[in-house]
Protein backbone atom coordinates (compact mmCIF):
# COMPACT_ATOMS: atom_id res chain seq x y z
CA UNK A 1 0.00 0.00 0.00
CA UNK A 2 2.72 2.44 0.97
CA UNK A 3 4.46 1.89 -2.37
CA UNK A 4 1.26 2.64 -4.28
CA UNK A 5 0.53 5.82 -2.32
CA UNK A 6 4.12 7.02 -2.57
CA UNK A 7 4.32 6.25 -6.30
CA UNK A 8 1.08 8.15 -6.92
CA UNK A 9 2.41 11.17 -5.06
CA UNK A 10 5.74 11.04 -6.92
CA UNK A 11 4.04 10.66 -10.30
CA UNK A 12 1.65 13.57 -9.66
CA UNK A 13 4.52 15.84 -8.59
CA UNK A 14 6.55 14.86 -11.67
CA UNK A 15 3.57 15.48 -13.93
CA UNK A 16 2.97 18.90 -12.41
CA UNK A 17 6.65 19.76 -12.95
CA UNK A 18 6.48 18.43 -16.52
CA UNK A 19 3.45 20.63 -17.29
CA UNK A 20 5.18 23.63 -15.70
CA UNK A 21 8.16 23.01 -17.99
CA UNK A 22 5.89 22.88 -21.05
CA UNK A 23 4.25 26.14 -19.97
CA UNK A 24 7.57 28.01 -20.19
CA UNK A 25 7.54 27.88 -24.00
CA UNK A 26 3.80 27.55 -24.56
CA UNK A 27 2.05 29.30 -27.40
CA UNK A 28 -1.56 28.74 -28.40
CA UNK A 29 -1.77 25.72 -26.09
CA UNK A 30 -1.05 27.87 -22.99
CA UNK A 31 -4.68 27.99 -21.68
CA UNK A 32 -5.01 24.21 -22.00
CA UNK A 33 -1.66 23.61 -20.30
CA UNK A 34 -2.60 26.07 -17.55
CA UNK A 35 -5.81 24.12 -16.92
CA UNK A 36 -3.73 20.92 -16.71
CA UNK A 37 -1.29 22.59 -14.31
CA UNK A 38 -4.18 23.63 -12.06
CA UNK A 39 -5.67 20.13 -12.29
CA UNK A 40 -2.40 18.45 -11.36
CA UNK A 41 -1.91 20.86 -8.47
CA UNK A 42 -5.16 19.38 -7.10
CA UNK A 43 -4.01 15.83 -7.91
CA UNK A 44 -0.64 16.41 -6.27
CA UNK A 45 -2.26 17.83 -3.14
CA UNK A 46 -4.72 14.93 -2.96
CA UNK A 47 -1.98 12.32 -3.28
CA UNK A 48 0.12 14.15 -0.67
CA UNK A 49 -2.88 13.94 1.64
CA UNK A 50 -3.18 10.24 0.83
CA UNK A 51 0.38 9.67 2.05
CA UNK A 52 -0.49 11.43 5.30
CA UNK A 53 -3.71 9.44 5.67
CA UNK A 54 -1.82 6.21 5.04
CA UNK A 55 0.71 7.00 7.76
CA UNK A 56 -2.19 7.62 10.16
CA UNK A 57 -4.02 4.45 9.02
CA UNK A 58 -7.02 6.48 7.76
CA UNK A 59 -7.60 4.15 4.82
CA UNK A 60 -11.22 5.14 4.28
CA UNK A 61 -10.11 8.73 3.68
CA UNK A 62 -7.79 7.55 0.92
CA UNK A 63 -10.77 5.95 -0.83
CA UNK A 64 -12.60 9.30 -0.75
CA UNK A 65 -9.69 10.99 -2.54
CA UNK A 66 -10.37 8.93 -5.68
CA UNK A 67 -13.31 11.07 -6.80
CA UNK A 68 -11.40 14.31 -6.26
CA UNK A 69 -8.45 13.04 -8.29
CA UNK A 70 -10.62 11.67 -11.10
CA UNK A 71 -12.47 14.98 -11.37
CA UNK A 72 -9.20 16.91 -11.48
CA UNK A 73 -7.69 14.63 -14.13
CA UNK A 74 -10.80 15.14 -16.27
CA UNK A 75 -10.14 18.90 -16.14
CA UNK A 76 -6.86 18.26 -17.95
CA UNK A 77 -8.13 17.98 -21.51
CA UNK A 78 -5.72 16.51 -24.02
CA UNK A 79 -7.30 17.55 -27.32
CA UNK A 80 -4.56 20.05 -28.16
CA UNK A 81 -1.12 19.78 -29.73
CA UNK A 82 2.05 20.06 -27.70
CA UNK A 83 4.99 21.27 -29.79
CA UNK A 84 7.72 18.66 -30.05
CA UNK A 85 5.35 15.71 -29.52
CA UNK A 86 3.42 13.72 -32.14
CA UNK A 87 0.90 12.70 -29.48
CA UNK A 88 0.00 14.90 -26.54
CA UNK A 89 2.09 13.45 -23.67
CA UNK A 90 -0.64 14.31 -21.18
CA UNK A 91 -2.84 11.57 -22.67
CA UNK A 92 -0.48 8.98 -21.18
CA UNK A 93 0.04 10.95 -17.96
CA UNK A 94 -3.72 11.13 -17.36
CA UNK A 95 -4.07 7.41 -18.08
CA UNK A 96 -1.31 6.51 -15.62
CA UNK A 97 -2.79 8.79 -12.96
CA UNK A 98 -6.16 7.06 -13.30
CA UNK A 99 -4.46 3.67 -12.95
CA UNK A 100 -2.63 4.79 -9.80
CA UNK A 101 -5.80 6.15 -8.20
CA UNK A 102 -7.60 2.88 -8.99
CA UNK A 103 -4.77 0.93 -7.40
CA UNK A 104 -4.94 3.13 -4.30
CA UNK A 105 -8.67 2.62 -4.06
CA UNK A 106 -8.43 -1.17 -4.36
CA UNK A 107 -5.60 -1.50 -1.86
CA UNK A 108 -7.31 0.87 0.59
CA UNK A 109 -10.45 -1.26 0.46
CA UNK A 110 -8.40 -4.39 1.05
CA UNK A 111 -6.48 -2.91 3.99
CA UNK A 112 -9.54 -1.40 5.66
CA UNK A 113 -11.61 -4.60 5.39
Amino acid sequence: MNVTVSEAERFAANTYFFISTLLRNAGDERPDLQACAEAYAIVNSAFTNAVSFFKQAYYSKIVKIEKKVSTAVDICKTDFNVPGYKINPLVERNRQTKILVSMEKIVSHMVSS
